[in-house]
């Protein structure tokens, strides 16, 4: 017996790592917890936009005019009957 303990070599190695992390995400993930982290960079990456000044809210951006429309609108009504009669 050695005096060590040893780990194994895979452990180690970055390319394990990154196919054991898709592995999670597109297999084994919780839906959940996948929802959750999706959410959190989605939100994370548009309050960073706003806070940089390269998004505007509010009702004089140009999101507001194209809602405003009832295109945009208009779309999500048909995408969301579309899903669910599927």
């Amino acid at each position: 017996m050695t005096a060590k303990p040893r780990t194994v070599d895979s452990v180690h190695d970055p390319d394990t790592v990154r196919k054991r992390v898709a592995d999670w995400v597109l297999i084994r993930g919780e839906r959940r917890v996948l929802a959750g982290c999706l959410v959190g960079i989605v939100t994370g990456v548009v309050w960073s936009l706003v806070a940089l000044g390269v998004l505007a809210v509010g009702p004089d951006s140009s999101v507001a005019r194209v809602f405003g429309s009832g295109f945009i609108s208009g779309l999500v009504t048909l995408l969301t009957i579309a899903l669910s009669i599927n």
